[in-house]
């Protein structure tokens, strides 16, 4: 049986206002924990929040007043834009920086912070991994894959300043609102939807619901320590999905696959984001005892492609 704990009031979020940040704030609140955002802009929060800014290496040190938990988000979108050379640099030290930031609040405050559950990303095993990875897999060798390393390397020092540390790689989260969802729909609606590639590549793809419900047991469960993945039980290829999507939304795929040459002329180094994939076991979850609500893609896609 899962050991709870029953000592968590308030949680302490950065990146609330991200995807995940939304609905996880909400249903906390929900809930009746209190949640405060770490965030650029406070008065721009739903919630109290304190202001902090890496690239200043600034955090409000009321922030970790009567704070119980962490759960920490914050990172520059790996899809917003071209890897140049100053994004790609952008993105890791978002993700670097910002754990160094909150360790040494962490190192410096008279905290009673009980356990820190930090994001991370399925991209830490690669572009194309042979076999079903799990947690204590070897990390790829591309630009993500290292990325997430250093990150998760970064986050080491919250399980020497906190009882407890848990990691969540988290692979493509499906929302209602925005996201990677509302991408590859809108070309299949369009009448312009097509295979990526040659389709094969594998996609560890997660409803919003149940990576938020993961981050909950998380934070209440302290059977839970170390890395985690947060993928649904079913794999997929992109062909799977693409075919799966279109038939939800009663659309034909007429054109070709797109070719992964044209990818890489369009997207440059994100191409490898579209063309790479990897098999994900979500078991060590699942032993834990979670249960998803969302286990298959045919489950998720109807859920969040319902008409009101």
């Amino acid at each position: 049986m899962t050991q709870t704990s029953d000592n968590i009031h308030t949680i302490l979020i950065t990146g609330g206002s991200g995807l995940i940040g939304r609905r996880l704030t909400k249903a906390l609140t929900d809930q009746g924990y209190v949640v405060h955002w770490l965030t650029r802009d406070p008065e721009q929060a739903p919630v109290k929040a304190f202001r902090w800014a890496v690239d200043e290496q600034y955090i409000d040190p009321e922030a970790l007043r009567d704070v119980d938990a962490i759960v920490h988000l914050a990172g520059e979108n790996v899809g917003g834009g071209r890897w140049t050379s100053a994004r790609r640099k952008k993105i890791l030290n978002s993700r670097v920086e910002s754990c160094a930031l909150l360790c040494r609040a962490l190192a410096e405050t008279d905290h009673k912070v009980k356990v820190v559950v930090a994001a991370s990303a399925t991209g830490f095993y690669g572009i194309h991994p042979k076999g079903i990875q799990e947690e204590d897999a070897t990390p790829g060798r591309d630009f993500l894959a290292s990325v997430t390393e250093e990150w998760e390397k970064a986050q080491q020092t919250f399980a020497v300043l906190t009882p407890r540390l848990v990691t969540i790689r988290i692979g493509i989260v499906l929302s209602p609102a925005g996201g990677a969802l509302e991408k590859l729909v809108k070309p299949i609606q369009y009448y312009i939807g097509a295979v990526l590639g040659n389709g094969k590549q594998m996609m560890g793809w997660i409803h919003l619901e149940d990576v938020c419900s993961i981050f909950q047991q998380a934070i209440f469960s302290t059977a839970m320590s170390g890395t985690y993945n947060a993928v649904a039980p079913e794999n997929v290829s992109n062909k799977h999905f693409t075919e799966q999507l279109a038939k939800e939304l009663g659309r034909p795929l007429w054109l070709p696959p797109v070719p992964g040459f044209v990818l890489k002329l369009l997207l440059g180094r994100m191409s490898d984001m579209v063309l790479g994939g990897a098999e994900i076991s979500c078991q060590k979850l699942l032993n834990t005892g979670f249960q998803f609500k969302f286990k298959t893609l045919e489950s998720a896609l109807q859920d969040l492609l319902k008409k009101d």
